[in-house]
């Protein structure tokens, strides 16, 4: 008897279904009970959002060494209808980080294929690291959904050249500027990845003055703040880099880049909030498919402009995920998740994929990475 197959279409929408609903169950199951209680940091989100709550709603949040405010707005919202309980607080973060699973996916097909797009976002969906972080109810899980987007649609308007990529794009930049400290740093990431188009990028000057403008619009509101508040702008970096003059942890940079690269293969963050102590990041398994979506990505950077996008990316990640003292910070490379993600699944695309593609984008997570700025 003759087996009617689905389409293409039908085949592809049950794949990212079940992928986005593994990546659901694994941040959802028992979250009532896992983690148990809540990390310092989120019971300050806490007192912000009971100050939303009665009328307070300012750009920045000043409590905790400074937080931005576009979780603790969003987070305050699902209080309002949940309730303050730890079921609501992990849950803004989780509903965050399905954004970001989404749009890892949406992005690396963009850039490569459906294949690896799927694998980049399944490994991001299920890789014990990710899921960890999104059900601590950090501020960082803002981040990624928003840089992914912001990628995505910078590639689309270089290669294509419409208004709304530029509008859009212009769009979530400012918007990612009002989610994590190291967001600051989104726009040398953007930069960094025109360069690697530049041809295409000259052709676009006017698309690209024009996103420009629009980001520079949507973050004034907290650029005015920081003109106002100027040691608010530094209070959290100045806590948490290597670079001050007396970091706490006391290691050089050399030490503090090594034990960084190290986190994913050698020996993990010992923090118990953020791993199981000493845990690296890879599995070896993990690991391999790592080293050699990383080993297409660089044998394929000269003909490929995704390639280049995705080693410019990852690149930058690390050298502010480094930045970081006491190392290794295992939530300081977060940022560098669809990278890693990616590069995973390269190893795993196959022929087709893996070489002609270019197989980048480790998925080791803004450039701004989620961690930079330390903390939740």
């Amino acid at each position: 008897m003759r087996v009617n197959l689905p389409s293409k279409r039908y085949f592809e929408l049950g794949l990212i279904a079940g992928m986005l609903l593994v990546a659901a169950f694994s941040r959802l199951y028992r979250l009532d009970e896992l983690p148990a209680g809540l990390a310092p940091d989120i019971a300050f989100n806490g007192l912000d959002a009971h100050d939303v709550l009665t009328g307070h709603l300012p750009v920045f949040f000043p409590r905790n060494y400074g937080r931005e405010a576009l979780f603790v707005y969003f987070q305050t919202l699902i209080l309002a209808g949940g309730g303050f309980t730890r079921f609501s607080f992990s849950y803004a973060g989780i509903a965050l980080d399905m954004l970001a699973v989404a749009t890892t996916y949406r992005l690396w097909r963009e850039l490569f294929s459906f294949r690896v797009g799927v694998l980049a976002a399944l490994f991001l969906g299920v890789f014990m690291w990710d899921v960890n972080m999104s059900r601590l109810g950090f501020r960082v899980s803002s981040l990624l959904p928003l840089l992914n987007a912001t990628v995505y649609l910078l590639w689309r308007l270089v290669h294509i050249g419409e208004r709304k990529y530029a509008l859009l794009g212009g769009l979530t930049v400012g918007l990612s500027l009002y989610t994590y400290t190291s967001a600051r740093l989104v726009p040398v990431l953007l930069a960094a990845c025109l360069v690697c188009s530049w041809r295409l990028a000259r052709k676009r000057l006017p698309l690209l003055g024009l996103a420009a403008l629009t980001a520079a619009v949507v973050a004034l509101p907290e650029g005015i703040y920081f003109l106002r508040h100027p040691a608010e702008f530094t209070m959290r970096t100045a806590d948490v880099s290597l670079f001050e003059a007396r970091p706490r942890g006391g290691e050089s940079v050399g030490t503090a880049v090594l034990r960084s690269m190290g986190m994913f293969f050698v020996r993990g963050d010992i923090n118990p909030t953020y791993n199981l102590i000493g845990r690296p990041v890879f599995e070896r398994w993990e690991g391999v498919l790592f080293g050699l979506g990383l080993g297409f990505a660089l044998a394929w950077m000269w003909r490929s402009a995704a390639a280049r996008w995705s080693l410019s990316w990852l690149g930058g990640d690390a050298r502010s995920c480094s930045a970081f003292h006491r190392q290794p910070q295992q939530h300081a490379g977060v940022g560098c998740s669809p990278r890693r993600t990616r590069l995973a699944g390269s190893g795993r695309g196959g022929r087709r994929e893996g070489f002609a593609a270019g197989a980048a984008c480790l998925r080791g997570a803004g450039l701004a990475n989620r961690g930079c700025g330390g903390g939740a």
